[in-house]
């Protein structure tokens, strides 16, 4: 009997970030040893110390500053010494604060940022599997948490009924049906890369005469991260063998629903965020009702942008996406009053037990949500 002839088929896009992207390679800098910053020229540098021994007369001396953790630049800058002199690469800034910057993931050879094709499939396979577990477990919740102690990241006997796969103590919820499914690298220009920070906007307790809320809305700023972020347009492509469709259990039987599901979640999310932080503002949980205000805007320009054309389709990836877009968020649909309590317990603080949960979301400096990108045929 001849065997089956098995079709891959290669799908090329286009990613076009909507707001930032950062990728991060694990890499932190510290300034004024790692990494050089000019405020007046917006700019900063890698430290070079090939071209940086050059300068060195007393070694000693040198050390005792990198020791003492003092900023090696600020005595070259005063010799008249410039970035490029000292520095391997150079970086526009948008905005800075504090001592440390969180580097993209780079191409080795090249050098060049690049987005991996597997944070590109996380995200896809979160927004694939969320919906499905929600639709599943809606009527089925009860004592999950008891039962599934690693629920929250896809433990494979919660996988195993949604997409009818062995549950074993050795089968790995990530060799199922998105084994079918490959994504390239999507290699970055280094011109679309920045440094920009990541601020936080966290709940605090409310310590105001406001009869409205116990809570308010903040701008945290000893919780800011510097971090080189993306952004522009690039291209990946999607390797599909004809099995996923075959054999998925997620209602999917082509491209058209495949596509569909990702930006049906994502824009499910963001209609989400937009009506909270209505409810927030309208409520008065924002010190200051402006930031409120563009939050808001900044969601609204970019479900208006996703939806502009059909043959676009909104996900979000990035460091900063937050809690509601991660592995293991649709458990916050289904749960019962019991077993979210009981969750939320045991994964934060005791002194923020009373509080909404997440109780953060990172913004740029431009106040906004970073990692929303649009995908499309090419």
């Amino acid at each position: 009997m001849e065997a089956k002839k098995i079709t891959t088929r290669t799908i090329n896009l286009s990613l076009k970030t909507l707001t930032p992207v950062h990728i991060g390679s694990g890499n932190e800098l510290k300034l004024g040893i790692h990494y050089f910053y000019e405020p007046q020229n917006k700019q900063i540098g890698k430290a070079d110390f090939d071209k940086i021994s050059g300068y060195i007369k007393d070694v000693n001396d040198w050390a005792n500053k990198i020791v003492k953790g003092e900023n090696i630049f600020e005595s070259l800058a005063y010799k008249g010494v410039k970035l490029e002199d000292v520095c391997s690469e150079i970086l526009p800034v948008k905005a800075h604060q504090g001592n440390y910057l969180f580097e993209f993931v780079r191409n080795r050879k090249t050098k060049n940022p690049v987005i991996p094709g597997s944070s590109i499939k996380g995200a896809i396979r979160t927004a694939l599997l969320t919906p499905a577990l929600e639709k599943y477990y809606k009527d089925k919740a009860d004592n999950i948490l008891k039962n599934y102690k690693n629920y929250i990241k896809y433990d494979t006997k919660l996988l195993q009924p949604v997409l009818e796969i062995e549950a074993s103590s050795k089968s790995n919820p990530q060799n199922n049906i998105f084994k079918y499914i490959q994504v390239s690298d999507a290699p970055a220009n280094i011109s679309g890369l920045y440094i920009d920070t990541f601020q936080t906007l966290n709940l605090r307790n409310n310590d105001s005469y406001n009869p409205n809320n116990d809570f308010l809305w903040y701008i945290k700023k000893q919780l800011t991260q510097n971090k080189e972020v993306f952004e522009g347009e690039v291209s990946f492509s999607l390797r599909i063998d004809e099995r996923f469709f075959e054999k998925n259990k997620l209602n999917i039987t082509g491209l058209k629903d495949f596509f569909k599901q990702i930006h049906g979640h994502t824009i499910k999310l963001l209609d989400k965020e937009i009506e909270n932080f209505k409810i927030d503002l309208e409520d008065g949980y924002f010190t200051n009702p402006e930031t409120g205000h563009k939050i808001i805007q900044q969601l609204k320009n970019i479900k208006s942008q996703a939806e502009k054309n059909e043959n676009v389709f909104l996900l979000r990836m990035s460091a900063g996406s937050g809690w509601d877009y991660m592995t293991g968020a649709w458990f916050k649909e289904v749960a019962n009053d019991d077993d979210w309590d009981d969750f939320v317990s045991k994964i934060r603080n005791r002194k923020y037990k009373d509080f909404p949960f997440p109780k953060t979301r990172r913004l740029t400096s431009e106040l906004k949500m970073p990692g929303f990108v649009l995908l499309s045929l090419k």
